[in-house]
């Protein structure tokens, strides 16, 4: 088959994470079970506009939130491709709308349905109700509307439940879970003396990294022996605004 990837973000975008991943894992598998597989997302600076990677040709144009969704709509009516058999839509947040102009088969890939999320959201105040406030809205609608009746893909039981409550049939949505890499590492490191903790990821809004922090806040610290490790890049306000969490509960040296 001719499959097409619609992603907001691809392999070396400098926001990647695990979703990300995941994808290029699945577009992998099918490139090597004989499919041709090409992949849409967004530019980023420094980025080839086309390259392949692991057997998947790769596509970039437009920004990471509304750009590439735009010219990706363009490419799909106007580009030069081959006739796709398969459409993947990706959805984190805001999907890319193939429902409305995809007349092939389609496949709903999601990781999670957004809902509260939508508040944890990087804007400035008080820019940050707009998105809080029309994200749930536009969801919502997006499921019911527009995708109720899409096959879709998800890695979680907790997300198909969410897509069932969303108005998405039960029939139309498959778990496949996802896998993990066991390769060893070619760096050993001691193990800490202390008792450690670790959160490994992006230091983001909506990642929880406060919770983690109150929680830390609320352990009885009489017990020195422990410490806890956060791991990953972000804004720096934010990881400003974590520190000053940390010293305002008194667990700046525990972090």
């Amino acid at each position: 088959m001719n499959i097409l990837i619609l992603s907001w973000r691809g392999p070396g975008h400098p926001n990647a994470g695990g979703a990300e991943q995941v994808t290029h894992e699945h577009a992998k598998g099918w490139v090597k079970a004989g499919h041709d597989v090409t992949l849409f997302t967004s530019m980023y600076k420094g980025a080839k506009k086309e390259e392949v990677m692991d057997g998947v040709k790769i596509k970039r144009a437009g920004d990471q939130f509304f750009g590439v969704k735009i010219y990706a709509f363009l490419w799909y009516f106007f580009g030069k491709h081959p006739k796709f058999d398969l459409v993947v839509d990706e959805f984190h947040g805001i999907p890319f709308f193939t429902p409305l102009y995809v007349r092939t088969r389609k496949l709903a890939f999601i990781h999670e349905v957004a809902k509260g999320v939508w508040k944890l959201n990087p804007w400035p105040r008080p820019f940050n109700f707009i998105p809080a406030f029309f994200g749930p809205l536009i969801e919502s609608l997006t499921f019911k509307f527009i995708y109720k009746k899409n096959v879709f893909m998800t890695v979680s039981e907790s997300t198909k439940k969410d897509l069932i409550a969303s108005g998405i049939l039960s029939k139309n949505i498959r778990v496949v879970f996802n896998g993990v890499k066991v390769s060893t590492l070619k760096k050993k490191f001691d193990k800490e003396v202390k008792k450690t903790g670790i959160f490994l990821g992006s230091l983001s809004y909506d990642k929880g990294l406060l919770d983690i922090v109150k929680i830390i806040g609320a352990i009885d610290r009489k017990d020195d022996n422990w410490q806890f490790w956060i791991v990953g890049n972000g804004l720096p306000e934010y990881i400003n605004y974590i520190n000053e969490k940390a010293r305002e509960l008194g667990v700046e040296k525990k972090i």
